[in-house]
């Protein structure tokens, strides 16, 4: 049966970003399965009602709200919302109290409330984001929203188990409406044909923040460089690349390979031309990057927590770390870099493995949990 469904996320419309690559991946396989498929991204999305609301969640909330009150409108009822919890409040409450009863599968990227106490206990380490005053506060008015949306979306689907498994434990979640989907790897990653791999060339993938453990990264970089002089290192990440030049001692920035990829061609060059994949988390969903790596047949190093722990198996195909150890991480990365077997073995059993973890395979537990959503609602 051919389904309408409505996708709704608080990021850009663009090709980029994590988040809209999911969606828009998903989009498409359930597109090519005869479904249709429409899409509000917050570019779509009414603008804030002051400029330095923008980022002011509660008003992102209304934005979508707003915005999916004018799709309905304008296109008729779909069979479901597919929505980024982040902005669905108070969406899921109104439907279910007045009756519109249209099914909503809400979708988190990695539970916010476990990633406060981590800023919280990061706090006055060097290049730890700082929380401003106003931000404590709108903070206890976030979680509440975010909670309260959650317990009221019909089903809920998180990256990771230990996501599953705190929306289980501590917003009291029945087990059978939480579902746990990886993310997907497209094809043309499993493609990918390694050049020039040498054994020292390593590669981060992602936005250049405190929660992707970039800190850490520096750190490490700079034992490996004493131990192993000639290892590279490119980031791949968003401009402006002062700002992650900032973060190296400064007769260290000349080292550092700064690109950013525009395109999925571009990233599967990247990960073609180099040997290890360092991904020092703190806190994640579970990173496209790192599975798009493991398609590509890179060794892996990465932190031992959320959605990384669900994608790789300690020295099976690739190395866990613990977050915030700097020394951790260099070790991992230089026994990659040296052990050539290991690193190779490492490398073959992740493209394997993540063989199962295709765009189309996760589409097809999208709709799973799409259907027995529609089928588990009330009568309209």
């Amino acid at each position: 049966m051919r389904r309408r469904l409505l996708f709704v996320v608080d990021a850009p419309d663009d090709t980029l970003g994590g988040m809209s690559r999911h969606y828009h991946f998903v989009g498409r396989e359930l597109e090519l399965r005869g479904h249709r498929v429409d899409y509000i991204f917050i570019n779509q999305m009414p603008p804030p009602l002051l400029p330095r609301l923008r980022g002011f969640s509660l008003d992102i909330c209304r934005r979508a709200c707003t915005a999916v009150a004018r799709h309905i409108r304008e296109n008729g009822r779909p069979d479901v919302i597919y929505w980024c919890v982040n902005c669905a409040f108070p969406f899921p409450t109104f439907n279910r109290w007045f009756g519109s009863k249209i099914p909503v599968v809400g979708m988190t990227f990695g539970v916010e409330e476990r990633w406060w106490p981590i800023v919280e206990s990061d706090l006055g380490k060097d290049g730890a984001p700082a929380i401003p005053a106003y931000q404590r506060v709108t903070k206890l008015i976030r979680m509440q929203a975010l909670k309260w949306a959650t317990r009221h979306c019909d089903r809920m689907v998180c990256v990771s188990t230990q996501d599953r498994q705190h929306l289980i434990d501590h917003y009291g979640l029945d087990p059978a409406h939480v579902r746990m989907i990886p993310v997907g790897v497209d094809p043309r990653f499993f493609d990918v044909a390694p050049t020039n791999r040498t054994g020292a060339r390593l590669l981060f993938v992602g936005t250049w923040i405190w929660r992707k453990g970039v800190r850490y990264l520096v750190d490490a970089m700079q034992q490996v460089w004493r131990a192993r002089p000639d290892c590279e290192l490119t980031v791949v990440t968003f401009p402006p690349f002062d700002e992650v030049r900032r973060w190296w001692p400064e007769e260290l920035r000349d080292r550092i390979r700064l690109v950013t990829a525009s395109s999925d061609e571009d990233l599967a060059r990247e990960y073609a031309s180099h040997d290890v994949f360092v991904l020092p988390s703190l806190f994640e969903g579970m990173p496209m990057a790192l599975a798009e790596a493991m398609a590509a047949r890179m060794a892996v190093v990465t932190t031992a927590t959320c959605g990384m722990r669900d994608l790789i198996h300690d020295r099976e195909d690739g190395l866990l770390v613990p977050t915030h150890d700097a020394s951790a991480l260099a070790t991992a990365i230089l026994e990659l870099v040296t052990a050539h077997n290991q690193r190779r073995e490492c490398a073959n059993t992740a493209g394997d493995r993540i063989r199962n973890y295709t765009w189309d395979r996760i589409a097809e537990q999208f709709l799973d949990v799409f259907v027995d959503a529609i089928e588990g609602a009330p009568a309209a």
